[in-house]
């Protein structure tokens, strides 16, 4: 038998078992491509997804271009729930989850259901992915809004932090979806693929929105109401029919929510806090230019006695005569929860600018990149 060098052996397969663990340790990745009028490139590092056309091709376009790829996201919710011990209770959880998307309007369900049959993707799974925000607040922010007197940029700011509260490979699976629905506005949002809305967007007009979810509230309301309007419509209700901060408040006071929350408003002119609850609305204006908030309400009659250790940290704003989109992003990694920020953003609504991280946390710790969103915009106005 020959006698062949052990040492270049055994070195080689040291090499292939490393380089097969790093491939398997890599991040997912979107592919880019076409399909219809959706479009999924990358830019500045950022994979950016736009959709256009009816709710029915907006949906097949997220279909094959997001949701297809990323079907392991939707194997990672299953494993979460039965690691969660649910898996004997997710029949009735289905069951809940149907009847609230009964009540969604015929075209967002349209929408979803084109997108669930594009990818094949387990329709319980989606439609329950869709509902669940109404159902179970989960995710945890801090947002800072500063107007434009205090802005070093002479425009308002939205700075925010999505906190999400597992360990899990979600954080891989972050994209920006530019919608461009026929005959109504087009708008940005920070999401996740499969989702009809998401937590925080900006539409053509600079209305930039975004939810801290709250789970206290001194005003004794019920925190679910089964009639009021799910989240993830009054999100798109909002980016696609609102111009301004002033619109958004006329609406959301025109409309009863199904669950309690925290949500920010930003344009150009007004920065606002509606902490709402399924019984009352509260509304915090600036002072001296600078609004923030994490989970808790701190408005009359919903407002809790409680501590928050990022409160006080966001309140240090004020030590600055003006703020740059830099200082912003200083103050959120400030405030950030390690591993469970996944992404980290600050909007300039009067250019219609986004500066974000994705990906893994803190993302806070990460640079944010500038993305131009304009072309993604405006677009809509010519269809």
């Amino acid at each position: 038998m020959p006698n062949f060098p052990r040492k270049p052996v055994i070195v080689l397969i040291l090499s292939l078992l490393a380089a097969a663990a790093a491939a398997a340790a890599e991040p997912f990745r979107y592919p880019e491509g076409k399909h219809g009028g959706g479009e999924l490139r990358y830019l500045r590092g950022l994979p950016v997804l736009t959709v256009g056309g009816s709710w029915e091709e907006m949906g097949e376009q997220v279909g094959v271009l997001a949701l297809k790829p990323a079907d392991s996201l939707v194997a990672h919710f299953r494993e979460y729930l039965e690691k969660k011990g649910l898996k004997p209770v997710l029949p009735m959880i289905y069951a809940a989850s149907e009847a609230m998307f009964a009540r969604f309007p015929k075209e967002y369900r349209t929408e979803i259901e084109s997108m669930i049959k594009a990818a094949g993707a387990d329709r319980d799974l989606i439609v329950l992915a869709n509902t669940a925000f109404d159902l179970q607040q989960l995710v945890g922010c801090s947002g800072l809004l500063v107007s434009a007197e205090r802005s070093a940029t002479g425009g308002s700011l939205y700075g925010r932090n999505f906190d999400f509260p597992f360990d899990d490979p979600i954080a891989e699976y972050s994209l920006v979806v530019a919608y461009r629905p026929t005959g109504k506005k087009a708008f940005v949002m920070v999401t996740f693929p499969g989702l009809l809305a998401a937590s925080v967007g900006m539409n053509e007009d600079s209305l930039a929105l975004g939810a801290n979810t709250a789970k206290r509230t001194g005003d004794g309301a019920p925190p679910f109401d089964p009639e009021g309007m799910p989240y993830f419509i009054a999100a798109r209700e909002v980016m696609e029919g609102c111009r301004s901060v002033e619109e958004f408040d006329r609406w959301m006071h025109a409309h009863t929510r199904t669950a309690m929350g925290i949500l920010l408003g930003c344009d150009p002119q007004r920065q606002a806090i509606f902490e709402i609850t399924t019984r009352n609305i509260g509304v915090r204006a600036p002072e001296d230019g600078l609004l923030y908030c994490t989970n808790h309400f701190r408005a009359a009659p919903m407002k809790t006695e409680t501590k928050c250790r990022r409160y006080p940290k966001l309140e240090k704003s004020r030590e600055l005569a003006k703020l740059s989109v830099d200082d912003v992003a200083r103050l959120l990694n400030d405030v950030n929860q390690g591993k469970r920020t996944i992404q980290t953003m600050v909007f300039e609504p009067s250019k219609l600018v986004l500066h974000l991280s994705i990906g893994r946390g803190p993302t806070s710790a990460k640079p944010l990149k500038t993305l131009d969103l304009k072309p993604l915009l405006k677009p809509a106005q010519n269809q």
